[in-house]
């Protein structure tokens, strides 16, 4: 448990600083957000990808049959 939450936490410090691994993903129902959007991958799970928008500093949760492609 303690592993999980030391990456946890040096994830979070890597991604607030900046250094981050982005992607360019294309959501199929974007709701009010723009269609493709650059975000930083945070994990998935086989329903959901966990993206990190860095210039609004929030988190979007997004089912992974939403996502039309991914691109690093």
């Amino acid at each position: 448990m303690l592993a999980v939450q030391f990456l946890a936490v040096y994830n979070a410090a890597e991604i607030k600083s900046g250094n981050i691994d982005e992607y360019r993903i294309r959501i199929s129902d974007p709701g009010e957000r723009a269609v493709e959007q650059t975000l930083a991958l945070l994990g998935t799970t086989t329903r959901f990808s966990l993206f990190y928008d860095n210039e609004m500093a929030t988190v979007l949760v997004v089912p992974v049959e939403n996502i039309s492609f991914m691109i690093k």
